[in-house]
């Protein structure tokens, strides 16, 4: 019939007596299976993606690709046979590659006392995954020393002075981020009291 799923006949059978009528017309249609086709992909360091159908992937099937950036890292785009995270299975072979970048962040420096004095530019770009060391502190405080760098102004000290950044202690921020924008972080001085030395001279 027209709305047949499955063949009675493959191509090129000899058949015979298929009418019990002396003359009659027979009607064959044609069934045709949709093919199937090998959807390969593949990915940057930092990340890895999946579709939510498995290879090989019939024809005109729906194909949606779900990137998942590692630590540090975020989503940039796809590249080959596609371009776009959703797309119909063509009659062809398709291959995806899904590209991550380590995500760039700068740091601020707040005084984080209103009676401590000095300056501090904005750092250059630092790159998760890459270690690089903070600037030198440029503050000073009166009667304090200082202690380090914390990421609230309330918080307890997570860098020395001119600490190095790496993977492993960069800012959570940093660490969960997804998106393309740099991050700007910024550092808090500590400050603890200083101690001096007072000399008795006995006359």
């Amino acid at each position: 019939s027209a709305t047949a799923t499955t063949a009675t006949y493959t191509n090129n059978q000899r058949v015979s007596n298929i009418s019990s009528v002396s003359g009659d017309e027979v009607i064959l249609y044609a069934v045709w299976n949709k093919l199937s086709y090998t959807l390969t992909l593949t990915n940057s360091t930092g990340g890895t993606v999946s579709a939510n159908v498995a290879s090989p992937v019939p024809y005109n099937t729906q194909v949606v690709l779900t990137p998942a950036p590692a630590t540090g890292y975020h989503f940039v785009n796809y590249t080959g046979d596609k371009t776009t995270g959703t797309f119909k299975m063509p009659a062809s072979n398709v291959s995806v590659k899904a590209n991550f970048s380590p995500n760039t962040f700068r740091f601020t420096f707040d005084k984080n006392a209103s009676d401590a004095t000095g300056s501090m530019s904005q750092s250059e770009v630092f790159t998760y995954g890459t270690a690089k060391t903070l600037p030198a502190n440029g503050f000073k405080r009166a009667g304090y020393v200082f202690a380090g760098w914390a990421t609230s102004n309330s918080g307890s000290v997570v860098y020395g002075d001119k600490a190095s950044i790496t993977a492993s202690n960069a800012p959570s921020k940093v660490q969960t981020s997804t998106g393309t924008t740099e991050l700007s972080i910024t550092l808090y001085a500590k400050w603890g009291f200083g101690t001096y030395t007072v000399t008795f001279n006995v006359n």
